[in-house]
């Protein structure tokens, strides 16, 4: 079984080397680094319930250490995903405000776990047994957070706690990143003139959503290879204009408006009267 999980992390490691590097990613490259990471997850439960251990101390090693390692991936790239829908696009002080909201969080988490942190970190191994032996689970001793993971046969007290500790110091080096260089693209923006025109939008914010993912779906910019977040950022300044979570807008576009005329059917309307 810690070959096997080796194994997948060999093959997330391979599929890291085709994303950009410096922490750019895009929404797609993050969803389908989360589906990679679920899909082996999921392969490496099902092997599990058939595996024997040949003694207490493999079957520590491997969820002290090897399950945590492939679990940390999925964590981190789930967590990455949901950021990356989820994060302000308007503003660089938007954004770090955002960003360290998460720090924040993954801080509080930190300390309320300080003590096993430092198990783990100085590779303790006195309680090991209680820790990472499926005969001692309980499931009380299980967070909120992982109730998919409360399977005697499938878990361990502990080796979902690790996984967490690993992805969230990978997810705090990411955000430290996205800070520094939201900083220093403020720094260069501040010597300019962040107004690019003094086009204005009079329209809704919803109708400019719709018309965004209409431009991007039909290809009319960069053969529709552009994330929707991109595409808005450059807009949202093009117009001098803060359009908030343009995937949420646009999901009540979906809900709201398969009744009624569309923004776009506007627009087409419009155009075919200045035709006439």
């Amino acid at each position: 079984m810690i070959n096997l999980a080796n194994g997948f992390l060999r093959q997330i490691a391979l599929e890291e080397q085709v994303t950009p590097t410096n922490y750019h990613y895009s929404i797609r490259q993050a969803e389908k680094m989360k589906t990679l990471c679920h899909s082996l997850v999921n392969e490496l439960r099902v092997k599990l319930v058939s595996h024997h251990f040949l003694s207490e101390l493999d079957e520590i090693e491997f969820f002290k250490k090897a399950k945590p390692q492939v679990l940390a991936k999925l964590i981190y790239y789930c967590e990455l995903f949901h950021y990356l829908k989820a994060v302000p696009l308007s503003t660089d002080k938007n954004k770090k405000k955002y960003i360290t909201q998460r720090l924040n969080k993954i801080e509080r988490f930190t300390n309320k776990h300080q003590d096993f942190i430092n198990y783990i970190q100085l590779d303790q191994d006195q309680m090991d047994a209680v820790y990472f032996l499926r005969k001692n689970f309980n499931p009380v001793a299980i967070p909120h957070y992982s109730l998919w993971n409360m399977n005697c046969d499938l878990a361990t007290n502990k080796d979902y706690l690790v996984a967490m500790i690993l992805a969230y110091e990978e997810l705090v080096q990411f955000f430290k990143y996205q800070i520094s260089e939201g900083e220093l693209c403020k720094c260069t923006k501040d010597n300019k003139s962040t107004k690019i025109s003094d086009i204005q939008w009079t329209c809704s914010k919803a109708s400019l959503i719709e018309l965004i993912y209409a431009l991007r779906e039909s290809g009319a910019i960069n053969n529709g290879d552009i994330e929707i977040r991109d595409l808005t950022n450059n807009i949202e300044k093009w117009f001098n204009i803060d359009l908030g979570e343009p995937y949420k807008t646009f999901n009540d576009i979906k809900t709201k408006r398969k009744k009624q005329a569309s923004f776009l059917e506007t627009l087409r309307r419009s155009f075919l009267n200045l035709l006439d």
